[in-house]
């Protein structure tokens, strides 16, 4: 009679097991991210929010022009029907294709090979019906990370995207509100003190053009970041520093 195989002996911690569906998933140890702040591992999910004619279609553009490997397929939803095929031109330059709304969970299912980048720019969130709300929970909270998808959100007003959303943000790109009141709110939301992210605006983003970018990502060696390029580094002391 054969005798009964020895159960394997396991480790005492956490085993990591390979998730088939995220093999597309980048890190900033990819060779390719080394030294270059703007190029973030893909999948992210970012919000861009800043009030209107600061900056923020620029900024995203940066972020796109910097992805190596670069994404593949580009899609954009735009808040105005200019936004269509024979209407503005924004996003042209650099291969955006229209989306004339947001395609439920089962569009990104197809194609999930090809990296891809989905746009939502300055979209009303607070008129979306049920449906597209419920379209956009799960985008950011399954599409993204098994299907290949990095999602850029950009908003005048930090509030208007719901909470559920909001905290599924690892990249927060925020351009100074007009009142102190909001700026403390956000500072909460993402994270920071809001006496460090006041002084952050006070001494640092002094321009208008200027931005904080908090990162959530695993290991990232650019926690806080000026225009996305610039390190921000803490002192114990709450002194900060731009690089």
């Amino acid at each position: 009679m054969a005798r009964p195989k020895k159960k394997p002996i396991l480790p005492k911690e956490i085993y990591v097991m390979p998730n088939a569906d995220k093999k597309f998933q980048e890190s900033w140890s990819h060779p390719s991210k080394k030294n270059n702040p703007m190029n973030l591992p893909h999948s992210f999910r970012m919000i861009i929010a800043g009030n209107c004619s600061r900056g923020k279609s620029n900024m995203c553009k940066n972020f796109i022009l910097h992805q190596s490997p670069p994404f593949e397929r580009i899609f954009v939803c735009h808040a105005s029907d200019l936004a269509s095929e024979d209407g503005s031109k924004e996003w042209q330059d650099c291969g955006g294709e229209y989306l004339p709304i947001l395609p439920p969970p089962s569009h990104w299912e197809a194609g999930r090979e090809e990296k891809r980048l989905l746009i939502l720019d300055d979209i009303c969130y607070e008129a979306m019906n049920k449906t597209q709300r419920a379209y956009l929970d799960r985008s950011m909270g399954f599409i993204s990370s098994h299907c290949n998808l990095s999602i850029i959100i950009t908003t005048q007003n930090f509030f208007s995207v719901q909470p559920s959303i909001r905290r599924l943000f690892n990249f927060y790109v925020v351009y100074r509100p007009d009142d102190l009141d909001s700026l403390n709110t956000i500072a909460r939301r993402v994270g920071i003190k809001p006496e460090i992210f006041e002084k952050m605006f006070d001494e640092l983003a002094t321009g208008r053009y200027d931005c904080i970018m908090r990162d959530l990502t695993p290991d990232t060696p650019y926690p806080l970041r000026l225009n996305g390029f610039d390190v921000i580094e803490m002192k114990d002391d709450h002194k900060i520093k731009g690089e």
